[in-house]
């Protein structure tokens, strides 16, 4: 594959970056919600992209992207889930926090791969 390539196939809107997808197990797992999790853990043992032979970090799972086949309801309820998490930490007076607004991005993400 090369880099062109590669970019193309990062830029879908069905693809999620390793950091997303590890926050969002660790957010599943703590709540149990162990099948949603496992497809999650399948993700990132299965459908990650090729890096282009010229990657600047080619074993740095940090840099890893994924290919999300999950249907639009499990994808609906890990973006709850983090919605949920978006409103229990809005601070005292209804102001974002920073894990807020963190939440809320995590959010938006999964949200996107139903457009």
């Amino acid at each position: 594959m090369d880099s062109e390539d590669y970019k193309n196939i990062k830029d879908f809107k069905n693809v999620l970056d390793y950091g997303t997808l590890e926050i969002t197990l660790k957010e599943l797992n703590a709540i149990n919600q162990n099948d949603l999790a496992f497809e999650i853990a399948r993700i990132i043992k299965n459908n990650k992209i090729q890096k282009p032979q010229f990657h600047n970090k080619p074993n740095e799972q940090s840099s890893d992207y994924f290919i999300i086949d999950l249907t639009s309801d499990k994808i609906e309820l890990v973006a709850d889930h983090f919605l949920n998490l978006e409103v229990q930490h809005v601070g005292e007076n209804g102001e974002t926090t920073p894990l807020c607004a963190y939440y809320a991005s995590l959010g938006d993400k999964w949200n996107s791969l139903n457009d």
